[in-house]
């Protein structure tokens, strides 16, 4: 396929702040072949970003070190993820920092070529030249209609390979990457094979790796990436990020820090793996390092899109986890800052994800009417969550004892929720599932305790009030731990209890009785009934005792 024709009509970004590269990129990109009129210049990311929205960008040419706020891989990133450009577009970056870190984020990135200051124009000059014209070759590729079959695939790639051998590696990857993005797992397992057998290269070991992931063939992909490691090949993040999935599924949280700890190690710049690294530091009940975390995430995605309302109300999110930990931890700071939040203008899904963090704030408060009425507009519109503020929702009715309302949700999300194939969404479906053990335990022990009080209150009512007793105060949000207490003495009486253990248990049970959501109307009649009638022999016990 000739290109030269269409050079002259094809459009460059470059993304640089220095007068002086700028000039000479543009002389060097002019006897490339391009139209002056086409080569764009872009000194901050507004018009980066302006620019990819209302042209066709064919190349770009981006500095990492774009400016204070953010680097390149950022930009490229925010391009890519809002399909500002297409994946024919080639991307060249320029460093000037040689450190292990940046150079892991850039091969992080996978852009088409980087060269590292100082560097000869003429090579620049080349390696623009070379990239732009593969990408073009190839565009037919890039193209290729998600509807076509895998024969259809199978012989475009083959063609290809016979038309320009001289991209024989590069056809085989994207052939690989297309087979992965259309789900075609199998068939890009066995391709994967083939270019392993052929030469070990890193981007074929992961998308082995990755399809043999997604076939849940898991034991497999491990092996492989073992072996590729053991052999003193490359380490990247990459690679520890899949043996983090793979540990995810298999349920091994030690496991997945591990692995994701090796991949933040390895390099820096805003990545998922920080927020997976934070998800599974709640699974593993470490809520201040899970905000470290965040916080290390929220520094690095300042002033980019993925900066937003969602960082700072997660983060609220973690504070209210620290304070369930430690009641010493400032409530009151966290309450003004949600204030603050809900100053702001918001989307649906913001609203509804400060909503989750405000009702978080009553339920440590034991605002039972808070926690009802909030309760009941996030439930109406929970579809509007994203799988994360879902999970909190269903965390939120765990610490609520609403069992019912829990595994209702939990069905829905278990019915409407795609199979996941990325890092962060696989550890947040994993805490989703940890979540929903955690209920099913705690259900049980209820149960359990029932059942024994059903059993023994006839023939040993002093221990058995006792330990209603004790099911009601451990559970002060709890409906069905109060109804129980609250039936049981009202049929046996309250025995030996204190006056002011029972003082308390009233207090505490008439409201969750009144604003609770477990129960049915009728069992929270009943009990409503029974709970006036103890109030009414507590009484005559204060009076007695006057």
């Amino acid at each position: 396929m000739a290109h030269s024709s269409k050079i002259s009509q094809s459009s460059v970004l470059v993304a640089e702040s220095s007068p002086i590269v700028i000039a000479n990129i543009k002389i060097l990109l002019r006897e490339i072949g391009f139209s002056d009129r086409l080569i764009h210049i872009a000194k901050d990311v507004r018009s980066i970003v302006s620019l990819a929205k209302k042209t066709r960008i064919d190349t770009i040419i981006c500095d990492y070190h774009f400016d204070e706020r953010r680097n390149g891989k950022q930009i490229i990133e925010e391009l890519r993820e809002n399909n500002f450009i297409q994946m024919s577009c080639s991307i060249v970056m320029l460093t000037a920092d040689t450190s292990g870190g940046v150079v892991k984020s850039i091969l992080d990135l996978d852009p088409d070529e980087y060269l590292v200051k100082p560097y000869s124009l003429f090579e620049l000059k080349r390696r623009v030249a070379r990239t732009y014209k593969r990408k073009q070759e190839m565009s037919h590729l890039y193209q290729l209609s998600k509807n076509a079959t895998v024969k259809e695939i199978q012989q475009a790639f083959d063609s290809a390979l016979d038309l320009m051998p001289d991209y024989t590696g590069h056809i085989h990857r994207l052939k690989g990457y297309t087979l992965v993005k259309r789900g075609d797992y199998a068939a890009a397992a066995r391709h994967y094979h083939q270019c392993l057998r052929k030469q070990p290269r890193h981007w074929a070991i992961c998308g082995l790796a990755e399809s043999l992931i997604a076939l849940n063939e898991l034991d497999q992909a491990e092996s492989m990436i073992q072996s590729w490691l053991s052999s003193g090949k490359t380490k990247t993040p990459k690679i520890y990020e899949l043996l983090a999935m793979i540990s995810a599924r298999k349920g091994d949280l030690a496991g997945v820090h591990e692995q994701l700890t090796q991949a933040v190690d390895l390099t820096k710049g805003a990545h998922e793996t920080l927020l997976a690294r934070a998800v599974v530091n709640e699974m593993l009940l470490m809520p201040e390092k899970a905000i470290k975390d965040y916080q290390s995430y929220m520094h690095q995605s300042v002033t980019t899109f993925k900066d937003g309302l969602l960082l700072p109300i997660t983060m609220l999110r973690l504070k209210l986890m620290v304070v369930e930990s430690n009641r010493k931890a400032n409530l009151e700071k966290i309450r003004n800052e949600a204030l603050s939040l809900a100053k702001t203008e918001f989307r649906e899904e913001e609203r509804l994800a400060l909503m989750l963090v405000q009702l978080h704030i009553d339920v440590l408060e034991e605002d039972h009417k808070g926690i009802r009425s909030k309760l009941t507009q996030l439930i109406k519109n929970y579809q509007t969550l994203g799988a994360a503020y879902t999970g909190y929702l269903m965390y939120l009715l765990h610490l609520t004892h609403n069992y019912q309302l829990f595994d209702k949700l939990y069905k829905r999300y278990e019915k409407g929720v795609k199979k996941h194939h990325d890092l962060l969404s696989i550890c947040t479906h994993r805490w989703i599932e940890q979540l929903n053990d955690r209920r099913k335990e705690r259900y049980a022990s209820l149960k359990r305790v029932e059942k024994y009080i059903s059993r023994q209150k006839n023939t040993n009512q002093s221990s058995t009030i006792g330990i209603a007793l004790e099911l009601a105060r451990s559970r002060q949000l709890c409906q069905r731990s109060a109804s129980t207490f609250i039936n049981l003495a009202d049929e046996i009486g309250c025995g030996d209890a204190s006056l002011a253990e029972l003082r308390n248990v009233i207090t505490s049970g008439e409201k969750v009785m009144v604003y609770g959501m477990e129960l049915t109307a009728l069992e929270r009649k009943e009990a409503l009934h029974s709970l006036k009638r103890i109030k009414v022999m507590f009484n005559q016990r204060v009076a007695a005792c006057a």
